[in-house]
């Protein structure tokens, strides 16, 4: 297990707009190799949690296929695939709800120069939510 410095860009455009929201912050967290797949973890910050209630953040990622679970403050567990759609149950502090996750690009360069991307899109009772893309690179420290 390594620590690391992991810097996260998101990019988010709500259904039917064509308004970007971004967010990028810098954080450290751990990284890890178990039977093939790449294990990362971290703390989130922001709007996602608050001093009583952190929101801690794992991804395991194999392939092309990558697992987002975050639990405290929010808990939720997202599978991004390519090119396949998955459904996941969302929990929030403005309430509960299933929502679906179509992975349209993974592309995985951690070992080979610490990368991590994704472009998805997510939906809710059969219309888009949204479309994101999250960029993760990271860093021994």
């Amino acid at each position: 297990m390594k620590n690391v410095l992991i810097r996260i860009k998101t990019t988010q455009i709500a259904g039917g707009s064509h308004d970007r929201d971004r967010m990028e912050f810098t954080t450290v967290g751990r990284c890890f190799m178990r039977d093939g797949t790449t294990v990362l973890r971290y703390e989130e910050g922001g709007m996602l949690s608050d001093a009583a209630h952190p929101v801690q953040t794992m991804l395991k990622i194999r392939g092309e296929q990558v697992v987002l679970q975050r639990t405290g403050g929010q808990s939720t567990r997202l599978v991004i695939e390519k090119g396949v759609r998955h459904s996941s149950f969302y929990n929030t502090p403005y309430g509960d709800f299933t929502i679906g996750i179509f992975g349209e690009s993974v592309q995985n360069a951690l070992a080979s120069d610490g990368r991590l991307y994704l472009r998805y899109t997510l939906d809710a009772n059969a219309g888009l939510v949204s479309r994101n893309e999250l960029e993760i690179s990271i860093k021994e420290v």
